[in-house]
């Protein structure tokens, strides 16, 4: 029997029985998967959803505590059965994003795509969600995986087709679950770069870019890049030093959404760094050319570039963007069109302007020098999006 196989029979059985039990054939004992007769402590949105599948919306969503676990607790209109629900349930923990897809004939759900430090096949979503179920107007989804249980809690909830978000728990933003209590919307003072995930290994510490804190006046995001004489040259730490790439469409960390994104990998994990670094996506689209004439190396590389960088304190985030021969950068809450990532594995960019056979390459700065991957002639970027 397969592992996929495995959790399609155990969510079957969850909805079949009274109270419903996680077998210990996954290794984690046998929990109660009853859910509470009122949502006592959630976080509830009144909001309508009009591109709902008919018989389906969120009201609700409530954490509980469990012995080895955390249980999800989703409450609205859900229809009769897994099979009969028209859409999949996009589910980020910690920095961890699930999309669980209705596997449409054995009324479980079957886990199609997962970002962060668990990405992989069905297998290693089987080793972060013990079991799901439908009981009545609550969805169950009991989680184990000890990175995803650490409080607080960041999470977000929602109903998703494809790349489409049709509703969301909360409407915008991040839930915070301290243990006790109902989840609560981040506040300001959990806007800044989060520590999405800290697991039994500091060296799998990630850091997912929210809405960061906003920057001086005047600062240069390309200033590390600029005082490279050129590019690459001098020395980077350990945790600039690029050594491979990959590319493709994963759930941004903060949303949900499946977006396409493009990953450094680099010879150390760089989450948790505070000294002045820069690393950047370089992108160029489709068939278009990078810009010529430009006095900074920098500044001839791609016509998108996306950055994660701090001075030496909070990490922040930029877009810079060539148009009508000159560049224009927004930076933190103006740049949340971009999310990145930093994990034990590398650093990775989610922007939805990113597009199947886009060429995009990295560069990497220190005040001890610059580091580049994937760059021609000219910084032109020579790694295609797949």
């Amino acid at each position: 029997m397969t592992p996929l196989h495995k959790h399609m029979i155990i969510g079957s059985l969850l909805a079949a029985v009274g109270t419903g039990v996680a077998a210990g054939a996954l290794g984690h004992g046998v929990r109660s998967q009853s859910a509470p007769a009122a949502p006592t402590n959630a976080y509830s949105e009144s909001t309508p959803c009009n591109g709902c599948p008919a018989g389906t919306q969120l009201q609700s969503v409530e954490v509980q505590a469990r012995v080895g676990s955390v249980l999800f607790v989703v409450r609205g209109q859900w229809p009769g059965s897994v099979d009969a629900l028209k859409a999949s349930v996009c589910l980020n923990v910690n920095g961890s994003g699930f999309v669980l897809k209705p596997h449409g004939s054995r009324n479980a759900f079957e886990p199609s795509v997962v970002t962060g430090p668990l990405t992989g096949s069905p297998p290693a979503v089987l080793a972060a969600i013990v079991a799901t179920s439908l009981r009545g107007d609550a969805l169950l989804i009991d989680i184990t995986a000890p990175s995803l249980t650490i409080r607080p809690l960041r999470f977000s909830v929602a109903l998703c087709s494809g790349s489409t978000i049709e509703q969301r728990l909360p409407g915008t933003g991040r839930l915070v679950w301290s243990g006790n209590g109902a989840p609560q919307p981040e506040g300001p003072s959990n806007a800044s770069t989060t520590t999405a995930l800290s697991s039994t290994s500091s060296s799998s510490t990630s850091v997912v870019a929210a809405s960061p804190t906003p920057l001086p006046l005047g600062l240069d995001v390309t200033a590390l890049p600029r005082n490279c004489a050129s590019i690459p040259s001098g020395t980077v730490p350990a945790f600039l030093r690029p050594t491979g790439d990959s590319s493709g469409v994963e759930p941004d960390p903060r949303s949900s959404v499946p977006t396409e994104q493009v990953t450094v990998t680099l010879a150390a994990n760089p989450a948790g760094m505070r000294s002045p670094f820069v690393i950047a996506a370089v992108v160029l689209h489709g068939d278009d050319s990078s810009p010529a004439g430009q006095t900074s190396a920098i500044d001839g590389a791609g016509e998108v570039q996306l950055y994660a960088f701090t001075q030496g304190g909070n990490l922040h985030k930029a877009i810079r963007t060539f148009n009508n021969g000159a560049w224009t950068t927004v930076v933190d809450n103006d740049a949340n069109a971009m999310t990145f990532r930093l994990a034990a594995g590398g650093a990775s960019f989610f922007w939805a302007g990113l597009k199947p056979g886009d060429h995009y390459g990295f560069v990497t700065a220190a005040p001890t020098g610059c580091a580049a991957l994937g760059l021609g002639s000219g910084l032109s970027p020579q790694l295609t999006v797949g």
